[in-house]
């Protein structure tokens, strides 16, 4: 059985509802490094497509019951310390955090979490690569059997939450670790869409990138396991060589994966006969 013809394809999960700007720019950059995105959300469901890599994008927060939890009571993970300063800029941050984040994203997606989970079992039973993009990354690690901490703004204390397109916000990257390998770098500064982390990490996976406050930045799968998940937003910064990097390492991966596969068929092929 000779190797599929043809452009890696990526399946890039997605809601139902919004989120065509992440895909147009999730989509733009798997193009430019030689793949062929498709786009699958909860209405697509049905006979699984075939692929050769899964993004998982950002969007809705994640139903806390599939780490055992319940919902977010109000009271931040971990108590700030930021003294006087930080007690009277508690109330216009609490503020800022709820205008920021949107009523859809409070209420989460159970459509698209379904379906995202059933998507990553797909791929992890045939050993495909998968980048988790924000709350893509949060899942890899609640399928792993992790937690998430569902209100990062106690690590903040008079430091401000920040949420921002643009890169300012600095993270360290472990250098023994695919991330840093693809990104050419181990200190780089990133966007900020979130307002939930990784916090108990999934069996089969391991932190690979922090800020300085402890805040798990980047995660990524052990063993021969190929997952990728970054807390910032590759896709929303193009002109980044290093960002762009994340897309051709996914589809690089998915290369070798075709090419093993192929090679294990032919195999099996000539011993059949």
């Amino acid at each position: 059985m000779a190797e599929r013809a043809g452009r890696p394809i990526v399946l890039v999960s997605g809601p139902d509802a919004g989120g065509t700007l992440a895909w147009w720019a999730a989509a733009l950059a798997i193009r430019r490094v030689g793949g062929r995105p498709v786009r699958y959300r909860p209405r697509d469901a049905g006979e699984l497509p075939d692929f050769d890599a899964l993004l998982l994008g950002g969007g809705a927060d994640i139903d806390p019951s599939h780490y055992g939890e319940g919902l977010w009571d109000g009271a931040p993970d971990r108590p700030a310390k930021g003294g006087l300063l930080g007690q009277l800029f508690a109330p216009v941050l609490f503020v800022l955090r709820w205008i920021l984040s949107s009523a859809q994203y409070r209420r989460g997606d159970v459509a698209r979490d379904v379906l995202e989970l059933q998507l990553i079992r797909a791929a992890e039973q045939r050993r495909l690569p998968v980048l988790g993009i924000c709350r893509g990354a949060q899942l890899l690690n609640i399928a792993a059997g992790g937690s998430l901490h569902q209100d990062l703004s106690g690590f903040y204390g008079e430091s401000p939450q920040l949420w921002t397109l643009r890169p300012l916000r600095e993270v360290v990257v472990e250098p023994d670790s695919r991330l840093a390998e693809a990104l050419g770098c181990t200190r780089l500064a990133v966007n900020a869409l979130h307002r939930q982390a990784v916090d108990r990490l999934g069996a089969g996976v391991r932190v690979v990138a922090r800020e300085g406050n402890g805040v798990v930045q980047a995660i990524e799968g052990t063993g021969p396991r190929w997952w990728i998940g970054v807390q910032w937003h590759p896709e929303y910064l193009p002109w980044r060589s290093d960002q762009l990097a994340l897309f051709a390492r996914l589809l690089q991966a998915a290369r070798v994966r075709r090419r093993a596969d192929a090679a294990r068929a032919a195999g099996g092929a000539i011993q059949a006969r």
